[in-house]
């Protein structure tokens, strides 16, 4: 009985562990996260849209420990609005360390925040990230973004030179 208990602990504890999801933070707003994961869902099974892209605003304290173009690994609370991108109570968000290229100066965290900055909508998009590259011969980044709504694929590239203020 004593093994069983301390196994359904262990459990307790490694599912209090896991991420609800992993994405970037593409917005950020007083108190306030938009995190959007880059990787899409596969529906092509509906008549609307071939592809969604799981975003929410996650809302709390921990909301202050990252910042706009970060990769992170977040835990959701419960619901607030089940709208597109959803409303969620944030309960812990951890930065995922961003890689460096050789001959980079800045990280994909800086350049895509940069990149992110640099955007001129005329109207609200919400954007996910499709791909960040580093092009050393050219020194500079390419930042793929791809709207999320509406279901027709609107892309946008940001190009950014490395150390670019």
């Amino acid at each position: 009985m004593k093994r069983l208990i301390t196994i359904l602990i262990g459990l307790t504890f490694l599912v209090g562990c896991t991420p609800s999801f992993s994405g970037y933070v593409m917005d950020k707003r007083e108190g306030a996260i938009l995190v959007v994961d880059p990787s899409p869902q596969d529906f092509s099974h509906t008549k609307e849209d071939d592809r969604y892209y799981e975003a929410y605003w996650a809302e709390g304290d921990a909301a202050e420990n990252v910042e706009i173009g970060s990769k992170v690994d977040v835990w959701l609370g419960k619901y607030v609005q089940e709208s597109y991108p959803g409303q969620v109570a944030l309960k812990r968000a951890k930065a995922v360390p961003t890689s460096k290229p050789e001959g980079a100066q800045l990280t994909e965290y800086e350049a895509l925040r940069k990149a992110l900055n640099k955007k001129e909508d005329e109207t609200y998009e919400l954007w996910a990230v499709s791909s960040i590259e580093y092009e050393k011969d050219e020194d500079q980044w390419k930042i793929r973004l791809i709207s999320t709504f509406n279901g027709k694929e609107k892309e946008k590239q940001i190009e950014l030179k490395d150390g670019e203020s």
